[in-house]
């Protein structure tokens, strides 16, 4: 959420429910995003439009898994929901390449991290902020 506001980016302005949703299960639906915790997003998403009494007419969806899309896309279908799926690829080559070094770098800089963002828990897209030589400095992987 933080980055999306850093970007002016407010996705509640056109979110379907205004205020924060907390369900049991730990899924969040807060600033019009929901976030799905690790359990299977379709699942989720119906969870969601069941506690809010909404159906929409179509879902658009992008996520860097194809595995999610496909979950999304099977509740769609189940519920006659018109279904946009993208698959955001970009990062597939860096993920790709990705190594053991970042744990070098989080052991070498321990002391002077300053936040460590893991974006997924397959540590897929890892964010690392650290200061160096007193400036603030990103390592993105």
């Amino acid at each position: 959420i933080k980055q999306l506001d850093s970007l002016k980016i407010d996705l509640s302005k056109t979110a379907p429910k205004k205020e924060n949703l907390y369900f049991k299960n730990g899924v969040l639906y807060k600033k019009g995003i929901l976030f799905a915790k690790g359990i299977e997003k379709g699942r989720v998403l119906d969870q969601f439009l069941k506690k809010i009494n909404f159906k929409p007419k179509s879902v658009i969806f992008i996520d860097d898994k194809l595995k999610y899309l496909d979950e999304v896309e099977k509740f769609c279908k189940k519920l006659k929901i018109k279904f946009l799926g993208l698959r955001y690829g970009y990062l597939d080559k860096k993920v790709n390449n990705l190594q053991g070094f970042i744990c070098d770098i989080q052991h070498k800089n321990l002391k002077k991290i300053f936040c460590f963002i893991q974006l997924n828990r397959n540590g897929y897209f890892q964010i690392v902020i650290y200061f160096k030589n007193n400036k603030l400095s990103m390592l993105i992987f």
